[in-house]
């Protein structure tokens, strides 16, 4: 994303915060909502990029066995997990093997894992303003 898309993607954001908390007339951004619907699609597929990179990251560090996956729903919706192998591993399964590290390596999985989460609450975000703004332009339009 250039410079140019990433601003105009930062301001319908805004907006859209504006538009949900009640701090802007809703006419002025349902004009635009087709717009903002391409331009969350490409914030999706930069935060999937950005979801992928993290994920290839944590294959050079496999010595543990622990790696992100990216996995896909029938939705489309994406989302990181951890795996052991071809286990998928809970919250607590995590921790639990973390506690087991060295510290410096427990600490960079949670790193990684902070990361893996903030990409995942932002995926989930960015997807929900998306049906939104689809479901306002489909009445406008």
């Amino acid at each position: 994303m250039d410079m140019a898309q990433g601003s105009r993607a930062v301001h319908d954001l805004s907006e859209l915060v504006g538009l949900w908390t009640g701090q802007l007339d809703g006419k002025t951004v349902l004009k635009r909502s087709g717009r903002m619907v391409m331009d969350l699609n490409q914030q999706l597929d930069e935060i999937e990029r950005e979801m992928m990179q993290l994920a290839e990251v944590t294959r050079a560090h496999n010595g543990t066995g622990l790696q992100l996956t990216l996995q896909r729903r029938a939705t489309g919706a994406v989302a990181l997990r951890w795996k052991a192998g071809a286990k998928a591993l809970s919250a607590e399964a995590l921790a639990s093997r973390l506690d087991r590290l060295p510290a410096e390596a427990a600490r960079w999985y949670r790193d990684t894992e902070a990361s893996a989460r903030w990409l995942n609450a932002r995926e989930r975000l960015v997807r929900h303003a998306r049906q939104v703004m689809r479901d306002l332009y489909a009445v406008e339009n």
